[in-house]
C-alpha cells in the first residue's frame, strides 16, 4: 500500500505550483486512477518481457520476475462462484448453438483469470457428482478449438477435463461471460476463480476550511500498489499533470526522471 497524502504532498512540491499552475484535488484523483492503473497494467507487459531477457539476475532480491510477481502479488485474489443457466430471463441463449453450456458471470473488476477449478457439478440428483474429489482445472479453449472438440468424441470435454471459453453474449449487459462444459455441469456449479483483481480507486479526500482543502484520512482511499511504487506514481502523475496545466517543463522534468531511472534499473 501507498500512502496517497505522501504522493499528494510530493506531487505538489515537484509541480511548484506557485509558479507552474495548480493541480486540484479533483484533477490529482483524476490522475492518480489512471497512473495506478498504467503501472498496473505494466506489470504483466513487464513479466513477459523479463522472462525473455538472455541474462537473468539471480541474486536475492535482484530477479526482475520474481520482483513483478510480489508486485502483482497484491491483486491476487480467489473467490467462489457458481454457474447459472444459459438461458436468460428474456429467453435469450447465451451459450453456443452447439450446446446448451452453463454460464459464469465474471465479476467486472476482474482484470485476468489465472486459473479456474471445478468443485461442484451442480447436479443434487445423482450420487456422487455433486461434490468432486479433488478440484479439477478447467482448461480455456477458443471457439475453433472448441469446434473441434465437439466433432470428435475423444476430444469432448468430460469431468475430468473441463474446459470454458467465452459466452456469445447477445444481452448487450456489458459483463464477461463464460461457458462451462460439459453438460453434466448444470447451473449451480460451484467454481473456484483464481485471478487478478482491478486495483480500487484511489481517492485523496478532504474538507474545506476557511480557503483550504485540508487531508480528511477517514474517507480517502490508498493506493494498492506494492510500497516500493511511490516514486514511480510521482512520476507518472506528474507526467500526466504537465499535460493537463499545458506546462511542458513539468512534463519533460518527469520524463527525465523516468527515464533515469529506467537507466539505473538495466544497468
Amino acid at each position: 500500500m501507498v500512502n496517497i497524502d505522501d504522493v499528494y504532498q510530493k506531487v505538489l512540491v515537484l509541480a511548484n505550483k506557485e509558479q507552474r499552475g495548480y493541480i486540484t484535488p479533483q484533477e490529482f484523483n483524476l490522475l492518480a486512477d489512471k497512473a495506478q492503473l498504467d503501472i498496473f497494467d505494466s506489470y504483466f507487459h513487464d513479466i513477459k518481457t523479463a522472462q525473455h531477457k538472455p541474462f537473468k539476475n539471480q541474486m536475492e532480491g535482484s530477479d526482475d520476475v520474481e520482483m513483478l510477481e510480489e508486485k502483482r502479488a497484491h491483486f491476487r485474489e480467489s473467490r467462489t462462484l457458481t454457474t447459472a443457466d444459459s438461458t436468460s430471463e428474456d429467453g435469450v441463449n447465451l451459450a453456443s448453438p452447439l450446446s446448451s453450456g452453463n454460464i459464469l458471470t465474471i465479476p467486472t473488476n476482474v482484470y485476468k483469470i489465472a486459473a479456474m477449478y471445478l468443485t461442484t457439478t451442480g447436479d443434487l440428483t445423482v450420487a456422487g457428482t455433486t461434490t468432486l474429489a479433488n478440484p479439477v482445472e478447467i482448461t480455456r479453449v477458443n471457439r475453433k478449438e472448441w469446434l473441434y472438440m465437439n466433432q470428435n468424441p475423444l476430444l469432448k470435454p468430460t469431468l475430468a477435463r473441463p474446459v470454458y471459453l467465452n459466452s456469445q453474449n447477445t444481452t448487450g449487459s456489458g459483463t464477461v461471460d463464460l461457458e462451462i462444459h460439459p453438460d453434466s455441469i448444470i447451473a449451480g456449479a460451484t467454481i473456484i476463480l483464481d485471478c487478478w483483481e482491478v486495483p480500487s480507486t484511489p481517492q485523496w479526500a478532504y474538507v474545506v476550511i476557511g480557503e483550504k482543502a485540508l487531508y480528511n484520512s477517514n474517507l480517502s482511499v490508498n493506493f494498492q500498489l506494492h510500497p516500493s511504487e511511490e516514486e514511480t506514481l510521482v512520476t507518472r502523475i506528474l507526467e500526466l499533470a504537465g499535460i493537463v496545466i499545458s506546462r511542458q517543463d513539468i512534463l519533460e522534468a518527469a520524463m527525465r526522471d523516468k527515464l533515469s531511472t529506467i537507466q539505473q534499473q538495466n544497468n
